[in-house]
């Protein structure tokens, strides 16, 4: 029965489950006159099955995917076709014409090669690298418009579909109870975005395909005999009573598709999924990962029931698969971090292409995708399929990325090193080869996570010209950065008492620090404590809560495209290069400075890395990510901490205003002094550049130079196209 009318899709979903059709009825259902496909290629091209031309690239997935090409090379030029799809060394291009391709591949019927009569379950034995693996799930990193949803939800889908469908009795063959229902799941950010796209897909191919109209007017024929109704399609879902079918678009809820038993799912743009969750634009009941989780435990059973039947000698077997094709969003999403895993993984098949090397109808150097990018790392993000670092960066426009690199000086070094110190499962860090200083005035601004187990601390004071006209602006320094985050997997945690007593107060008796920076939400003890101590030379040190909103945040990242930040050297020394590419390169260069820079971070990433820690706050900045919207907030770097952004932006912020900027210039014994003047600058000026950045953001650089003196590094927003 075909149902068009309107209707609760939900109540009528479940009562559709819960009807109860007993699968002994297939007994009685003779359907050895009902046409299988046999194979893929068939599947999509035939006129009696979908009638479609798909694109060269998409058949070549297809095939490798279903593993439906006779890996004997008497049948196969195995040369040419046993490459990874997105292998340099893949003879087969984005236009290369699917004759040409099939003339040098023999494809499997039915699983049985037509040339040497082996069947796939021959091919699956033994240690030969062509083997037939039987691949459980596909994991796609592309570029917009390359047709991955028509591949997942037209193509893969129907196909499962077809052949799950043409098995006699599914229960029985997968060894399931006879009342189990086997679905076919789509989810995506939310459920109107997977009806929008792969049900969509999948329903227009399913309602446009000969083969599933005759195969229904089948049914239609046997239900009438039996009087049953053998199956339902309504615009939400399909069912196939006779064999407990169930094909339907999902909720991205993890507490409600757990439990059930597919043998097909898919998520739609799961690259962005914790990034649309995290800017409020969907509700994600659970992250991307627990919704691949949960999905992916409930094709198990599928799964190992054919890897029984494979091993008992039966041959096309179809299995449980999982499908994530998907545009990135962050260097740290959940398709990039797929896509990576499958090349170990021997059961899943990956690709990762560009837009021009999946649609051969799109060429890499249209003008139509420049013009619909904002800058050139949305180009390379949407269509070049290269991951950004953060998905919409805090730090993102070219000049800010460019500062973030510029604000490390080569010829600055910590103050000391540390190295962690593990006691009963509490961590903390001790100092080593400390450069006591009691003469430059410092801060020391803290940013303690006790809830999210982590610590961090930045050192800094203000660094004066050194001469009376100078043009140079007073820089912030930073001269120390601490960073501690233990695995709370290994039964570890940070002992903030240690902290306290063995790296705070050290600090302070070993160094000029007049304030300490704490947060709203730290400590009351520890305020009270610096404060009732006397640290060296009787000196008191004054705690200051700074409570950063928006505002302060952007004027700490103004500070650092004017040039008024500054850093001790980075561990890894080609950092400092590696960011002034990704910032004013093209093209390949800035693509390949993003992907070194997220090979770094796989190093110096995670929880337990204690060292690494500049290089770690440079890749923080770059991955800070801005909501949209009115309301605007700086989230944390996806999959990561922000604790050494959040101490620095606290301690930059509390100096960049100007009573503590005119204070700390008091107590500069190095710095020159005429009439309230410093350099050729005066610290009004400076502090009014630094806590106004918009006004002088939307000025030329000349202009600006003309008012504050050629030192002042003050930059124009712009896009890069120019």
């Amino acid at each position: 029965m075909h149902g068009s009318e309107q209707f609760s899709a939900s109540q009528m979903m479940k009562d559709v489950i819960a009807a109860d059709m007993d699968v002994s009825i297939l007994d009685g259902l003779d359907e050895r006159d009902i046409t299988r496909s046999p194979n893929v290629y068939e599947w999509v091209t035939n006129r009696r099955f979908l009638n479609v031309d798909p694109f060269p690239r998409q058949v070549e997935i297809l095939l490798k995917l279903f593993e439906e090409v006779c890996p004997s090379k008497h049948c196969t030029d195995v040369d040419y076709w046993f490459h990874n799809v997105d292998s340099a060394d893949n003879p087969i291009q984005v236009d290369t014409r699917i004759d040409d391709m099939l003339e040098r591949v023999t494809l499997f019927n039915h699983g049985v090669c037509p040339k040497c009569g082996r069947s796939d379950r021959f091919y699956s034995r033994g240690k030969n690298p062509r083997r037939i693996r039987s691949y459980e799930e596909i994991n796609g990193l592309a570029g917009m418009r390359s047709s991955k949803t028509v591949l997942v939800g037209r193509f893969i889908a129907t196909y499962q579909l077809h052949r799950y469908l043409t098995i006699p009795n599914p229960s029985k063959f997968y060894g399931l109870l006879p009342d189990t229902n086997v679905f076919i799941s789509f989810t995506a950010s939310s459920k109107k975005q997977a009806l929008d796209t792969l049900w969509d897909h999948f329903y227009s191919a399913y309602q446009g395909c000969k083969w599933f109209q005759e195969y229904n007017s089948f049914l239609d024929v046997a239900g009438e005999k039996l009087g049953r109704e053998m199956y339902q399609v309504a615009q939400e879902f399909i069912k196939y009573n006779h064999k407990r079918i169930v094909a339907r678009a999902e909720a991205p809820n993890v507490r409600t598709i757990r439990g059930l038993t597919r043998f097909l799912a898919a998520i739609d743009e799961i690259g962005w999924m914790s990034t649309l969750e995290a800017e409020g634009k969907t509700k994600v009941i659970g992250d991307a990962d627990g919704i691949h989780t949960a999905l992916e435990k409930s094709l198990r059973t599928i799964r190992s029931a054919a890897e029984n039947l494979r091993r008992r000698g039966v041959s096309n077997v179809p299995t449980a698969l999982m499908c994530n094709v998907s545009s990135p969003s962050d260097i740290q999403d959940k398709i990039v971090r797929l896509t990576e895993s499958s090349k170990t993984r021997r059961l899943h098949f990956a690709f990762h292409l560009p837009t021009w090397e999946m649609n051969p109808n799109i060429k890499e150097n249209d003008p139509s995708l420049l013009e619909e990018s904002e800058d050139e790392l949305e180009f390379l993000r949407n269509y070049a399929a290269i991951p950004p670092l953060a998905a919409r960066p805090f730090f993102g426009s070219a000049m800010a990325i460019k500062a973030v690199g510029e604000s490390v000086d080569k010829n600055r070094r910590p103050l000391f090193s540390y190295e962690p110190v593990i006691e009963n499962g509490r961590v903390h860090v001790e100092l080593k080869d400390i450069v006591t200083d009691h003469r430059i005035p410092r801060i020391l601004a803290l940013d303690a996570g006790e809830k999210d187990n982590s610590f961090a601390l930045s050192l800094m004071h203000v660094e004066f010209p050194q001469t009376v006209n100078s043009n140079e602006m007073p820089k912030i320094v930073i001269d120390q950065l601490i960073e501690i985050i233990p695995d709370p997997d290994a039964g570890l945690s940070v002992s903030f008492a240690a902290i306290q007593e063995r790296v705070i107060d050290v600090i302070l008796n070993q160094f000029r620090v007049m304030y300490v920076i704490f947060d709203r939400w730290q400590s009351s003890h520890s305020k009270s404590l610096i404060e009732s101590t006397d640290y060296q030379n009787s000196k008191k040190v004054k705690p200051v809560v700074v409570s950063l909103r928006y505002d302060d945040l952007s004027r700490v990242r103004a500070s650092y495209t004017n040039g008024q930040v500054r850093i001790y050297q980075a561990e890894e020394e080609e950092m400092h290069n590696l960011i002034h590419e990704y910032a004013v390169g093209t093209g390949d260069v800035k693509g390949q400075a993003m992907r070194k820079i997220g090979n770094m971070l796989n190093v110096v990433s995670g929880r337990g890395c204690y060292d690494h820690v500049v290089t770690r706050f440079l890749i923080q900045l770059l991955r800070l990510r801005e909501s949209k919207g009115a309301h605007k907030k700086v989230l944390k770097p996806m999959r990561d901490t922000d604790d050494l952004w959040r101490a620095v932006a606290q301690g930059v912020s509390f100096l960049m205003q100007e009573e503590t900027m005119v204070q700390f210039a008091r107590w500069d014994r190095t710095s020159a002094k005429k009439g309230g003047r410093y350099g050729g600058v005066s610290i009004h000026r400076m502090t009014d550049i630094m806590t106004n950045p918009h006004v002088y953001d939307s000025r030329s650089t000349s202009q600006l130079r003309g008012q504050v003196g050629g030192g002042a590094s003050l930059v124009r927003r712009s896009k890069p196209w120019g």
